[in-house]
């Protein structure tokens, strides 16, 4: 993954990835989907990954990492819990 845009030298990048864990129970689920999807499609690779769904992948300055955090606070705080 490349940092689309402008660099700034002497900035360091770092890769984010906001990751969901579902529940042992669903994660039982997600399994069993992938490995099926696995064997029909012949993919080795779904046999393998693991059941937690990414949302979201991307890259940002380490500059920026507290603005991110406090964004992703507050918006954390306006959701309701997943039962």
């Amino acid at each position: 993954m490349q940092l689309a845009g402008t660099t700034l030298p002497g900035y360091k990048i770092y890769e984010y990835q906001l990751v969901v864990n579902p529940p042992a129970v669903l994660r039982d689920k997600i399994m069993q989907v992938k490995k099926s999807v696995g064997e029909v499609y012949k993919n080795t690779t779904a046999l393998y990954n693991s059941p937690d769904l990414a949302l979201v992948n991307f890259l940002q300055y380490e500059l920026k990492e507290e603005r991110l955090l406090t964004r992703l606070k507050i918006i954390g705080m306006a959701e309701a819990p997943v039962p």
